[in-house]
């Protein structure tokens, strides 16, 4: 058995430093919100974190005179799929990421959703393409769902969205990306948009904790005592999606506790002429019902709102679902020490 003296300890702390250094490369992350290339900084790993572009939500309309089964639904667009791809890069590599839009908003009655556009991303050993998320869908097929978003190429890893059910008469909020490690993507329960640990209920909005109105660590959303992580690598895009955060939203409408910050779904409205609240990073859009209005958008990667209007009032205001929202992505260099 070796004797432990200061010299030999000294020795130790030199090998566990080399060693430190071999296994935790230097690190560095680029955040890419808008399309652009990216150099790679010296040799060593890339990490490519995808979130594809969300759908944008549907538009239907009733009459209380109609049978419930007769009755018009919509629903919210899909939320982006996420995925990651892992390369050795050398330093000068250049990477092109070109972002795909989210689904753009629709204003005509009896219309489904719009698609996300396609993400790719291209470069040495990197050939990724994630196509846009689907839109949502209107009719009285109740029990129908989003259509299946189309598989990703060129990924090591992926998981696609869940899918929004279609409900007489209902619309739905947007469906939340699986941003959380070890999560799963959320389809909106309700009016309220999906958040990206749960999705929500008929009284709650989807947050990222495990149920509906808690953040990710299970304190009451807009709580300024909740505490929050350290880090963000609870999050595969390495974003802050903790539900802890939030805006403070139109204090003259009383809806300052009503839009929530990153991982929290939309909150719903059913006013004429007023706006359902956007999505969180990663979460789905409040839907816009009965009165009306405008539905709100997908947060990043996040799916747009629907809306269903109860048209026995007569003529209607505003009348727009959600956008989805736009692509993201995050890379990742861990380079190699001497």
């Amino acid at each position: 058995m070796m004797e432990l003296t200061a010299a030999t300890l000294a020795a130790t702390e030199v090998l566990a430093a080399r060693v430190a250094r071999s296994l935790f490369a230097r690190r560095t992350l680029i955040y890419v919100a808008s399309s652009r290339q990216v150099t790679a900084p010296a040799d060593g790993v890339l990490v490519i974190r995808v979130l594809g572009a969300g759908g944008s939500g549907a538009t239907a309309a009733w009459y209380a005179q109609q049978k419930e089964t007769d009755r018009h639904g919509a629903t919210g667009g899909s939320a982006g799929t996420v995925g990651m791809r892992c390369v050795p890069v050398k330093k000068g590599d250049v990477f092109t990421a070109a972002l795909g839009a989210g689904g753009e908003s629709v204003i005509t009655q009896g219309s489904p959703g719009r698609d996300g556009g396609a993400t790719t991303i291209t470069g040495p050993g990197v050939n990724i393409n994630v196509p846009g998320a689907s839109g949502g869908i209107t009719g009285a097929q109740a029990g129908q769902q989003n259509a299946p978003t189309p598989a990703p190429q060129g990924l090591d890893w992926h998981l696609s969205s869940a899918r929004n059910t279609l409900k007489n008469g209902r619309a739905t909020g947007g469906a939340a990306a699986g941003i959380l490690a070890g999560g799963a993507s959320h389809a909106a329960q309700s009016e309220n948009g999906a958040g990206v640990g749960n999705g929500g209920s008929d009284i709650q909005i989807g947050t990222a904790g495990a149920l509906p109105g808690r953040t990710m660590l299970g304190e009451l959303v807009n709580n300024p005592r909740a505490m929050r992580p350290a880090d963000n690598s609870y999050c595969l895009l390495l974003a802050p999606t903790d539900g802890a955060d939030y805006y403070n939203g139109d204090k003259d409408s009383n809806y300052r506790n009503k839009n929530m910050g990153g991982g929290n779904g939309g909150h719903k409205d059913s006013n004429a002429n007023s706006t359902a609240f956007d999505g969180g990073f990663g979460a789905g859009g409040g839907a816009a019902y009965e009165r009306c209005g405008i539905a709100g958008a997908g947060g990043t990667g996040g799916g747009g709102g629907a809306v269903c209007a109860n048209v026995t009032y007569g003529q209607l205001g505003a009348y727009k679902s959600g956008k989805g929202g736009d692509a993201f992505a995050v890379f990742e260099f861990l380079e190699a020490q001497p």
